[in-house]
């Protein structure tokens, strides 16, 4: 996965706490965490609505990989250190920016969400969880977070997502006045959208990749969940998963990075991004139906260039140094 963290605005742009933290997570675990401005109150009916959500869609992961879903941590609550206008405008707001805020007309203009005269709230939110942790994933429910949604996993299996007040509060029926209500926001709001949502950037955060073209996944048709499900090589991908109990990466293997390309295409070449390459080093494709190993054209410590096999599909890749591998990176074909 690209670092360009997968962003979808649900108006469909693609774009010292109260609480102490909890301890360090255990690895190939997710935290689910409510977190909330230091100037708003604590909502107990969006807590109830987490635990029973993320227990939900715990288990909606089981059944479309026939039996396997990623371990689930306690839900953590955490007042932000900071104020909700510094949260999302950083701590020096320009005066006009402060009389943008104290109206509701921010509100009414989806592109402002993702104006640059609001540019700190995914870094309060990290802030608030005391950074994301190695072969983790933070999953962050953040009130006042409007309909921003979010989500990436990055090098050594730091994975994160966030989304906001669209959707704690179609979830709990309780509206966050001082954020950004649903009555703000139309279809974003409504039916299996909201869950959709919090379903779907999960996968982003597993390393999951939006679909080369339209098809019936969650990792495209967010709004039709519970009902709509993955692509064979989407549950590939996270059955090899560590997060869903698959392989780790062998200690004497290459490290992969996830900033390597999404997206690769047959009969031509994907360049491989990571550290430890040496000559001699395979790739394999994988897919749902095969795989094949070829081996590099050029290799260099951090990088490789690979043929990509006419016969590939969708699938991961990985890289192989005699029988040690690394771990398996999605990746889309076309």
């Amino acid at each position: 996965m690209t670092n360009i963290f997968r962003c979808v605005a649900l108006w469909w742009l693609w774009c010292g706490g109260g609480m102490a933290l909890a301890a360090a997570p255990s690895p190939w675990t997710v935290t689910p965490y409510y977190v909330y401005p230091k100037d708003q109150p604590r909502i107990p009916a969006y807590e109830t609505a987490i635990k029973k959500t993320v227990e939900e869609i715990q288990a909606w992961y089981k059944q479309q990989t026939g039996g396997s879903t990623f371990t689930l941590n306690p839900l953590v609550v955490i007042q932000a250190p900071d104020d909700y206008l510094t949260m999302r405008a950083g701590p020096r707001p320009s005066k006009r920016l402060k009389n943008l805020f104290s109206t509701d007309e921010w509100k009414k203009d989806p592109v402002r969400m993702g104006d640059p005269r609001f540019p700190n709230w995914l870094d309060s939110l990290e802030k608030a969880v005391g950074g994301y942790q190695d072969q983790h994933v933070a999953w962050i429910f953040a009130q006042g977070g409007a309909g921003v949604a979010c989500a990436i996993l990055q090098d050594r299996h730091r994975g994160w997502g966030v989304f906001g007040d669209w959707v704690l509060e179609p979830i709990s029926g309780v509206a966050n006045e001082g954020g950004v209500p649903a009555r703000f926001g139309t279809w974003e709001v409504k039916g299996g959208t909201p869950v959709g949502t919090a379903t779907h950037e999960l996968g982003h955060a597993f390393g999951l990749h939006h679909p080369v073209s339209p098809t019936h996944t969650i990792m495209w048709e967010h709004t039709k969940y519970p009902t709509v499900g993955l692509l064979p090589h989407e549950k590939l991908a996270l059955t090899l998963s560590p997060f869903f109990g698959g392989p780790a990466a062998d200690p004497q293997a290459p490290s992969v990075d996830f900033s390597t390309a999404d997206t690769a295409t047959r009969g031509q070449t994907l360049k491989i991004l990571g550290q430890g390459f040496v000559k001699g080093d395979e790739v394999e494709f994988l897919w749902a139906e095969g795989s094949v190993k070829v081996s590099p054209e050029t290799i260099h410590p951090s990088s490789l260039v690979t043929p990509v096999p006419p016969d590939a599909r969708s699938g991961v890749f990985r890289v192989w140094r005699g029988q040690s591998k690394s771990h398996a990176i999605p990746i889309n074909i076309k």
